[in-house]
C-alpha cells in the first residue's frame, strides 16, 4: 500500500466509501479479475434471469 511508511506496516483497512472514492473516478469502475487457468467461474447468465 503506497500509504504505508514501510513494508512492516503495509496492512491498512479502508471503509468501502473511501475505497470507492479512490477507485471509481480513476478507473471508471472497471476491474480485472485474474485467476488461474481452469478456475471455475459463475455462469455469465446466473444473475441475468
Amino acid at each position: 500500500d503506497p500509504a504505508s511508511p514501510d513494508d512492516a506496516s503495509v496492512k491498512h483497512f479502508y471503509d468501502r466509501e473511501q475505497f470507492e472514492r479512490a477507485w471509481i473516478p480513476a478507473s471508471g469502475g472497471i476491474v480485472y479479475v485474474i485467476r488461474p487457468s481452469g478456475w471455475p467461474t459463475p455462469s455469465l447468465t446466473a444473475n441475468n434471469s
